[in-house]
Formats: C-alpha cells, structure tokens, sequence
C-alpha cells in the first residue's frame, strides 16, 4: 500500500522510513526493498527499535531529515502516539483507530480510518 501510494503522489524527493528492526509489525529496511519501495523513496531507518517515533531517541540523520522536511507523514497508531503532543503543522497522521483511548483524542470510533494534521 505504502508503494502504490508513493507512486501516486510521484513526488521526486520522499524519504521513507522504517524501524531498525521488526517490531510489532513494522516493515524495516528489507522488507522495503523487497516490494521496491526503493525505486519511489529514499529508505532510511528511524534509527530506534520502539514501536512508536520518539525524537529523543532516533537518529542524528532521522532527526535531520525530520526537521527539514516539508510535509511530514507519520503513518499508524503507535506513532501517532509518540509524535501526538508535538505542535508542527507540517505533521500529518494516517491510522486505523484500534483502541477508545486514542479515538476520544482524535474525535474517531474503534475501527475508524483517520487523516489527521497535527494540533500547532
């Protein structure tokens, strides 16, 4: 999905990144050459193994990327818990809702499929 979605937008400078290693069922560099995700995106790791994006703890060369980006889109639930508190416009997040917690956050059922812009 995240392949075809790239392909779509065709944008010439998308980095892509993954975790350093399989949690949960995050997809890490392997995988994402595997289904060619290289040919539409420049793969990096997040430089962390927890099953979120947390700043302080990825990366120098994520970080810098992070900072310098345009748009930022931080897909799933677990980084959405992770970056939820950050005040950056350019942060948007794509997620299935699977707890009433985070839903109640985010205005969304158990269930529900949600795009969401970061609060700034």
């Amino acid at each position: 999905m995240d392949k075809l979605f790239l392909e779509t937008i065709g944008h010439p400078n998308v980095v892509f990144a993954v975790r350093d290693q399989p949690i949960l069922n995050d997809a890490t560099l392997k995988e994402a050459r595997e289904v060619g995700l290289h040919k539409v995106a420049t793969l990096i790791t997040n430089g962390d193994n927890t099953p979120s994006t947390l700043l302080h703890r990825v990366s120098k060369e994520f970080l810098e990327i992070y900072r310098s980006a345009d748009l930022i889109i931080s897909k799933g639930m677990g980084n959405f818990e992770g970056l939820m508190d950050e005040n950056d416009r350019r942060l948007f997040y794509l997620m299935m809702i699977k707890c009433p917690v985070i839903g109640q956050k985010v205005g969304a059922e158990k269930g529900d499929f949600v795009v969401k812009r970061s609060k700034s």
